[in-house]
């Protein structure tokens, strides 16, 4: 048995020839779904479910009228909130989750805009 977790081990902690393992690239920054590249839960659902990618296009909207008149400080809140929404992922309720998230930040977005 110990023989055997050894090489499993040994499988595992191989380096690469010529040296280190090459680092992994941190998650790109994303402000809506990208339904081209859909690599995260949440963006293949909210890309097959109509109303979510509806949604989706509403956000992108409002983020880009909202950060006309705030300007790139609006960034970083925004990628704060994919982030958050992404999470719905680990819920069973992924599909309303994701959705009362979207309907939050478009009205959150909207307010800023009056402002």
């Amino acid at each position: 048995m110990i023989v055997h977790a050894m090489t499993f081990i040994s499988i595992f902690t191989t380096q690469p020839p010529g040296g280190e393992p090459a680092p992994v690239p941190p998650p790109v920054i994303q402000f809506h779904a990208d339904c081209q590249h859909a690599t995260y839960a949440t963006d293949q659902l909210v890309c097959s479910v109509a109303d979510l990618k509806t949604l989706d296009g509403a956000l992108a909207q409002a983020f880009l009228e909202a950060r006309k008149l705030k300007g790139a400080g609006l960034d970083a809140g925004q990628a704060a909130w994919f982030r958050k929404r992404s999470l719905c992922a680990f819920r069973p309720d992924q599909e309303q989750c994701t959705r009362k998230s979207y309907l939050n930040r478009i009205r959150a977005l909207k307010r800023l805009q009056r402002r």
